[in-house]
C-alpha cells in the first residue's frame, strides 16, 4: 500500500458522498461504497499518519448547499452504519449486548425510507423552522417549502409542555407519485427524475415554495430531541408522533433476542415493493434511550443504532449492442445496451461494464443474458452472464482502435496507464466537453446555470472551443440556443460573471483539470505561487524545485503538473484566462503576527471539535497545520496518551504534545 492510493481512495469517496448528498446522484453502489469506506478505515488504522483532515472518516458526511440560509444545530443528526447480512448484524448485536453487560439488549425495528433527512424545530408548539440534514451539524433552512407538505402540523393542536423539540424524520415521495411527475416532465422536455429519493430532494430544495407545493411530498418522523418530556424508550417515541399528530411509521417491531431481529427482517424484505414508497432496509435501534446515551457515538454513527440494507435487487435481460462513451480524460467507457427490463421502480435499457477489464473478467459478450442491478438503486450495472443461456452466434465485444467521437488513436499514455483512452487531448470535443464541465463544477469555479446540456450546444455550434471562451459569450451569441431565451441567456452570463468575482486562486487550479491535483494540492500550490500568470510565466526548474518542497506535495503530482503546464494547448489556456482578467492573486487569510503566527501543529486522536474545525482557527490565528510529524513541527495536538504513530514519533522528536484546551487558551 502506498499513500498515494490512500489519498486517491480519499479522494474517490469524497466525490461519491459529492454526487450523493449534493447532486442527488450515486455512481456506485451502497455495498461498494461501504466496502471501500471500511478498506479507508483499516488503512488508516495502519498507517494513522497518512490520515488526511478531509478524510471522510473525520465528517458525518454530505456537504451544505449555499443556496439557503444555513443552520448550525448543537446536536448532530448522525448518518448510520450499514450492515448488508446477518453475520454482520449479529456481530452489531453481540457488541450491544458486550458493551451494555447484558445478555440481551431490547432494539426496535422500523423501515429505512428512501428521501431526505430533514428536522422539524418547534418552539411553544409552533413550527420555527425546518433544516436538511447538511452534514450533520450545518444543514440548510427550507422552512417554506417544507410547509407545503401537509402532513406536518404548523400549530400542534395539544400542547406538549416543551418550550423547544425538534423532530426528525424523513421526506420521500410515493412511487405512483413519482410516475406522474415524470410524466409531465416528459412533455416539458426535462430530464426525468431518476427515483423517489431523487425527486423528493430535488423538490424540497428549490428556491420557489410554489413549484414545491405542486409535488405530493410526504414526510415520516422517526427520532425527537426535547427536555421534559418523559420519553424513556424508543417505541415511545412513535407513540408521541401519534398522539401529537406527527406522521410516522405506520408499522414498528421491538425484539429482544437476535433470532427475532433477522425474522422481521427477512419478512419485511420479501415485501418491500407491497410498500407504497422506496425502502433501502431496516434500521435497528436500542430501545431504552437511556442505553443509547450511555453507547454514545463514533465520530460517524450513533453505536446504538445500525441500518440493515436489502440485497439489491437483480433482473435478467439481453445484451443487444455495446457502444464507448468518452470522458473527461479521454477514457473510454464501455456502456450495454439491453431490452429493456424493468427493475427497482424503472425501465432499464442501458448499463454500465466499467471497462475493458471487467468485460474480460466477467467474459461478457454482446447477445449474452446478463443480469444486472442498479448500483445503489441508481446507475444500472452488468454483474454476471448467465452462461447456461449462451447461444453460438454471440460476439466478442472489442475496444475501438480510434475515438468513436473524434476517429483519433486510442491507446494508454503510459505503460503504468490502466485506462484506454482517447490519445487527441487537444481537439476531442467530447474532452473538450469534460474539461468545460469540469471546471464549472461546484469544487471549481463553480458557475450556476451551466449544465452539460448547454455545454454541448456550445461546443457543437462551435461558440466555444475550450473553458477560456466562457468567458467571451454574450446575450445575442446565446439566446437563441435551445430552452434558452434572452432572461436565461442573462442568467447564465450573470452566473459566470458571480463566479468570476468569487474565484479563488485555488479554485482556478482545480478548475484547470490538472490530474491528481485535488483540493489540499490547490491550496498548497496557490499559497505558493500566489498568482496564476507566475504558474505559466515561472521558469519550470525553478517551479519544479519550489513546488517538490511544498510538504504534501510529491514527486508524481509535480510530473503531472510539469506535462499540464509543457502541453502548449494547456499554455494557451492559461495564459487566454488571464487575458479575460482570471488572475487572482492568493490571499492569505492568516493573521499576520497572530498569536500562533509562526508554529505548526498536527492534529490526532480525538477532539470535542471536528479536525477542519481546529485547523481553522490556527490558520487564522496564523498557524500552520500539516499531516504528518517532522523535525519541523513545533506542537502535536493530542488529548491523551496514544499507540499512534504520530504520538510516538513526537515523542522520539522531543515534540511538544499538548491538549485541544491548551490550544484554545493559547488563542485567549
Amino acid at each position: 500500500m502506498k499513500k498515494q492510493a490512500y489519498v486517491k481512495l480519499v479522494e474517490q469517496i469524497n466525490q461519491w458522498d459529492h454526487e450523493y448528498y449534493v447532486l442527488n446522484q450515486s455512481s456506485i453502489s451502497d455495498r461498494q461504497y461501504d466496502e471501500l469506506y471500511k478498506q479507508l478505515i483499516q488503512i488508516e488504522k495502519e498507517y494513522p499518519e497518512w490520515k488526511v483532515p478531509h478524510s471522510p472518516t473525520q465528517r458525518v458526511g454530505g456537504q451544505v448547499s449555499d443556496r439557503f440560509e444555513k443552520y448550525t444545530r448543537t446536536q448532530k443528526m448522525y448518518s448510520l452504519d450499514n450492515t448488508y447480512n446477518e453475520e454482520e448484524l449479529k456481530e452489531f448485536y453481540d457488541r450491544l449486548c458486550k458493551s451494555s453487560n447484558k445478555d440481551f439488549v431490547e432494539v426496535v425495528v422500523e423501515p429505512k425510507i428512501d428521501g431526505l433527512s430533514i428536522e422539524c424545530v418547534y418552539e411553544d408548539d409552533q413550527l420555527l423552522f425546518a433544516a436538511t440534514r447538511g452534514d450533520g451539524e450545518t444543514g440548510e433552512k427550507v422552512t417554506h417549502n417544507i410547509k407545503t407538505i401537509r402532513s406536518i402540523p404548523l400549530q400542534l393542536q395539544k400542547k406538549t409542555g416543551c418550550k423547544r423539540l425538534a423532530i426528525r424524520g424523513e421526506v420521500y415521495l410515493e412511487r405512483k407519485d413519482l410516475n406522474g411527475i415524470n410524466q409531465a416532465r416528459r412533455k416539458e422536455g426535462l430530464e426525468e427524475f431518476k427515483n423517489p429519493r431523487n425527486a423528493a430532494s430535488g423538490s424540497l430544495r428549490l428556491l420557489d415554495p410554489s413549484i414545491t407545493a405542486q409535488r405530493p411530498l410526504k414526510v415520516i418522523f422517526y427520532d425527537l430531541i426535547a427536555d421534559g418530556l418523559a420519553i424513556t424508550n424508543q417505541a415511545d417515541v412513535f407513540t408521541f408522533f401519534k398522539k401529537f399528530g406527527f406522521p410516522t411509521h405506520p408499522e414498528f417491531f421491538v425484539a429482544k433476542d437476535f433470532k427475532k431481529i433477522f425474522q422481521i427482517c427477512q419478512a419485511v424484505a420479501k415485501k418491500r415493493q407491497d410498500y407504497v414508497y422506496d425502502l433501502d432496509g431496516l434500521v435497528i435501534k436500542v430501545n431504552n434511550r437511556l442505553l443509547q446515551n450511555e453507547l454514545g457515538f463514533t465520530s460517524k454513527y450513533p453505536r446504538w443504532a445500525i441500518a440493515y440494507k436489502f440485497e439489491t435487487e437483480e433482473a435478467l435481460t439481453k445484451l443487444h449492442d455495446v457502444t464507448f462513451q468518452v470522458g473527461r480524460t479521454g477514457v473510454l467507457t464501455p456502456v450495454a445496451h439491453l431490452e429493456p427490463v424493468f427493475l427497482a421502480g424503472t425501465t432499464v435499457s442501458n448499463a454500465s461494464l466499467h471497462n475493458m477489464d471487467e468485460i474480460q473478467k466477467k467474459d461478457i459478450r454482446i447477445g449474452d443474458y446478463v443480469y444486472i442491478e442498479k448500483a445503489g438503486e441508481i446507475i444500472p450495472q452488468v454483474l454476471r452472464v448467465e452462461k447456461s443461456k449462451r447461444e453460438k452466434d454471440v460476439k466478442e465485444i472489442t475496444l475501438p482502435l480510434h475515438c468513436p467521437v473524434c476517429g483519433y488513436d486510442v491507446g494508454k499514455r503510459s505503460e503504468s496507464d490502466v485506462a484506454y483512452r482517447c490519445l487527441n487531448t487537444i481537439s476531442c470535443p467530447a474532452q473538450i466537453k469534460g474539461a468545460i464541465e469540469y471546471f464549472c463544477s461546484r469544487k471549481a469555479f463553480n458557475i450556476e446555470n451551466m449544465g452539460p446540456a448547454l455545454i454541448d450546444q456550445l461546443v457543437d455550434q462551435q461558440l466555444i472551443e475550450d473553458v477560456a471562451d466562457l468567458f467571451l459569450l454574450s446575450v445575442d451569441k446565446i439566446k437563441n440556443l435551445e430552452r434558452m431565451g434572452e432572461k436565461s441567456a442573462q442568467n447564465v452570463l450573470s452566473a459566470i460573471e458571480v463566479a468570476k468575482q468569487n474565484c479563488t486562486l485555488s479554485r482556478v487550479i482545480i478548475a484547470l483539470g490538472i490530474p491528481f491535483v485535488g483540493e489540499s494540492a490547490a491550496k498548497l500550490i496557490a499559497e505558493e505561487i500566489k498568482s496564476l500568470d507566475a504558474l505559466v510565466e515561472t521558469p519550470w526548474e525553478e517551479l519544479e524545485t519550489r513546488l517538490m518542497q511544498i510538504h504534501g506535495i510529491g514527486e508524481k503530482m509535480v510530473l503531472s503538473i510539469a506535462h499540464f503546464l509543457q502541453t502548449k494547448a494547456h499554455q494557451k489556456i492559461v495564459c487566454k484566462l488571464i487575458k479575460h482578467g482570471i488572475n487572482p492573486i492568493y490571499q492569505n487569510h492568516a493573521k499576520a503576527g497572530g498569536k500562533l503566527s509562526g508554529l505548526t501543529f498536527v492534529i490526532t486522536g480525538k477532539l470535542s471539535q471536528s479536525r477542519d474545525q481546529i485547523k481553522e482557527l490556527i490558520e487564522n490565528a496564523g498557524g500552520h497545520v500539516v499531516g504528518q510529524i517532522s523535525q519541523q513541527v513545533d506542537h502535536l495536538i493530542c488529548n491523551e496518551p496514544s499507540s499512534s504513530s504520530k504520538y510516538q514519533k513526537a515523542q522520539t522528536l522531543g515534540i511538544s504534545v499538548i491538549t485541544e484546551q491548551t490550544i484554545y487558551k493559547m488563542l485567549e
